[in-house]
């Protein structure tokens, strides 16, 4: 895994652990936008957020803000959830994502940016398939697609632990650095897939 990688895994971490990541999305008022699933912090108007047709879009092609990601003076992060999931296009210099998310917040700390995003529940062969799928937009190598599905195959049904994944390299458009995993229990039989990135995250050594 490259330097970059490694920085905004530490990055997530550390935004998460400050500002409470790990808990359910703190309480939201229906949004005035068309995508009517998902839930905004109240009083929040993201200016990076549209709606094109029944997806909802987040513009990350400028400079990220506060205004731009709805994030108000109470903490430091927008959460936008829903009680189902949503389809979300994230545009970004060079390409962009699109995929049903259940969950996604913003954070920002100091100059740093970032979003976790993630779906909700899906069985194997849909989390298989969203990965892959995720990697060829990206436009990069689809190895470890092979390598996931082909552990999942031949991981027992009743295994509590988790198969897991991780794009190994950098993926950067524009200024900022994705990351994107997948990770399944086959005893549960679900699993899900998570995207997060960082703007310009910080090179080390």
């Amino acid at each position: 895994m490259k330097r970059s990688a490694v920085v905004l895994v530490a990055i997530l971490m550390s935004l998460t652990a400050c500002t409470g990541g790990g808990d359910e999305p703190s309480a939201a008022a229906p949004s005035a936008s068309a995508s009517a699933s998902a839930s905004a912090p109240v009083g929040t108007d993201p200016t990076a957020r549209s709606v094109d047709g029944d997806v909802e879009v987040w513009d990350l092609t400028g400079d990220p803000s506060d205004a731009s990601f709805g994030i108000g003076k109470a903490e430091p992060r927008a959460d936008y959830g829903g009680d189902e999931p949503r389809a979300v296009r994230f545009e970004l210099e060079g390409g962009s994502i699109q995929l049903d998310l259940s969950d996604l917040t913003f954070y920002h700390q100091g100059d740093l940016f970032a979003f976790l995003s993630r779906t909700a529940e899906i069985p194997p062969d849909q989390l298989t398939a969203g990965y892959r799928d995720l990697l060829e937009a990206l436009d990069v190598d689809r190895a470890s697609a092979d390598a996931f599905e082909a552990e999942l195959a031949d991981a027992p049904t009743d295994q509590t632990g988790q198969v897991t994944v991780s794009y190994p390299d950098e993926i950067r458009l524009g200024d900022w650095t994705l990351a994107v995993s997948a990770a399944i229990s086959p005893a549960v039989g679900t699993g899900v897939l998570t995207v997060s990135a960082g703007y310009r995250p910080l090179l080390v050594g």
